[in-house]
């Protein structure tokens, strides 16, 4: 069975295999071209391997909670991060 990363690094080197070719083909190499070209078609790779639907455990959504709780109590209150705000009378 073929692993998800063996299949993205297959597919990258097909992909960058084939923008050489057509490259050369036409006789215009260009390094940008195949950096972007290969930037583009490794972001759709990323993409396509990418699982749709994650749920967290419970240990997760316990401290997810509690990462909530505190940075909205810090939202909140102005006060709790030290600055102070100049007076002007």
């Amino acid at each position: 069975m073929i692993r998800k990363k063996q299949v993205a690094a297959i597919a990258l080197g097909f992909w960058l295999m084939l923008i050489t070719i057509f490259m050369l083909r036409v006789r215009l190499f260009d390094l940008e071209v195949l950096f972007v070209l290969g930037f583009i078609g490794f972001l759709v790779i990323v993409e396509l391997l990418e699982p749709r639907y994650v749920q967290p455990g419970p240990s997760n959504t316990r401290i997810i909670f509690w990462l909530e709780v505190s940075s909205s109590s810090s939202v909140l209150s102005p006060r709790s991060s030290g600055a102070s705000l100049p007076c002007k009378r």
